[in-house]
């Protein structure tokens, strides 16, 4: 009755990777330890790697045990944003070269455009005079930008879904990723995100303790237990 909740420790655990995921987000020098672990994903970039879905991701990775881990957390997030096989909206858009051997689009950075959704308007890609008004892009990228409308109509998931909790937390921490990566709290974020993928469980000797120990009173004996405890308690809630 009442006092703090006892963490679902597995819940946690899982959290303090996720915000892992997060962390690793942040520009290079940040952290040494996510410096490290980028050595082992060379020549690729693990950003683009843990936005990417399994079947467009390298083969034959020597990954540490816990970046393993935290690519297996990072895809329960992603599974909320995206269709199966798909790329979410908001993934860096150089992940989209794992499509294709011949695409680069490291120049696109270079005038803003950095991740999927900045492509896109509402539900689809923008036009190509829209692009070149909002980021100065140049006719070069024309050609580019046919290849790239056909590859977003096909492996991007374009609508998000709205359905609480779940897409709100889902969307904060994307939100995290995209603009701070480094902000503290990450771990309560990340937490509250898990919590609510997972419904509450109870074993079954537990709500039969509950059965038992909670008698059902009628409305006056409710009111009569009420009027004896008033005044005996400095606590706020008769109720609790």
């Amino acid at each position: 009755m009442g006092g703090l909740g006892f963490p679902k420790l597995a819940t946690y655990y899982e959290a303090s990777i996720l915000e892992s995921a997060i962390r690793i987000q942040a520009p290079r020098n940040t952290f040494q330890w996510a410096d490290m672990e980028q050595e082992k994903f060379s020549p690729h970039l693990m950003l683009n790697i843990l936005w990417s879905p399994k079947l467009y991701r390298p083969k034959k990775l020597q990954l540490y045990p816990t970046t393993r881990l935290t690519i297996q957390i990072w895809d329960k997030l992603l599974i909320t944003l995206s269709e199966k096989g798909k790329f979410c909206i908001y993934a860096p858009l150089e992940a989209l070269e794992g499509v294709s051997d011949w695409l680069s689009l490291k120049p696109w950075a270079t005038y803003g455009v950095k991740h999927i959704k900045d492509l896109c308007s509402q539900t689809d890609l923008m036009a190509f005079p829209t692009l070149q008004t909002n980021y100065k892009i140049p006719n070069s990228f024309m050609f580019q930008y046919i290849q790239l409308k056909s590859i977003v109509h096909t492996r991007v998931t374009l609508k998000l879904p709205t359905t609480p909790p779940k897409g709100t937390h889902t969307l904060t921490i994307i939100t995290r990723c995209l603009s701070a990566p480094t902000k503290p709290k990450s771990l309560s974020l990340c937490y509250k995100t898990l919590l609510s993928y997972t419904p509450p469980h109870a074993f079954n000797y537990v709500k039969q303790w509950g059965k038992d120990n909670i008698p059902e009173l009628t409305d006056s004996q409710w009111f009569q237990s009420l009027n004896a405890l008033r005044g005996l308690t400095s606590c706020f809630s008769h109720v609790e």
